[in-house]
């Protein structure tokens, strides 16, 4: 589930490219007003997902229950820079492949680090 929202992001940024190509060449907006009102929109739902996600996974696994505080905020902030960075990758680049290997080595490295914290409390 942490995975999937960069690749989300990607995947819809490639449907709506054409769209915000016409959108910026008319002046409607440019990329930073679509950049910043796709983040708003999609870290709310984001942040509810990993609440949601984390109840189910964090104490049914057993895990200590005076720490699920930082195991959220570790999964929140995860899923948040994931969305983000698949979104950026997928603005600079000119296709859906290349956006994905732009975005997958952050990812895992991220994944690492976030594995380390929840191991570490």
């Amino acid at each position: 589930a942490a995975f999937t929202p960069g690749f989300t992001s990607i995947a819809k940024f490639e449907a709506e490219r054409g769209l915000l190509r016409r959108e910026t060449a008319s002046k409607r907006y440019g990329f930073l007003a679509h950049f910043i009102s796709l983040t708003a929109c999609s870290w709310v739902v984001e942040s509810i997902s990993a609440i949601v996600f984390s109840i189910c996974f964090y104490f049914l696994s057993g895990l200590a229950r005076d720490r699920y505080a930082g195991c959220i905020f570790i999964l929140i902030a995860f899923m948040l820079l994931n969305e983000t960075l698949g979104l950026i990758a997928a603005i600079v680049s000119p296709s859906f492949a290349l956006a994905i290997l732009i975005h997958t080595p952050p990812i895992f490295l991220m994944f690492a680090v976030a594995q380390r914290g929840i191991e570490g409390q």
